[in-house]
């Protein structure tokens, strides 16, 4: 998933950083939150 986050910030536009922090949160989440309950 770091890699992914990497490639993405290096080719999505700076303006998009709130969408692709709120896109890894959503991921985080969508792993985490099965293993956390």
């Amino acid at each position: 998933t770091v890699e992914v986050i990497t490639t993405a910030q290096a080719t999505i536009p700076q303006g998009m950083g709130i969408a692709l922090a709120l896109m890894a949160a959503l991921v985080a989440l969508a792993i985490l939150g099965p293993a956390v309950d």
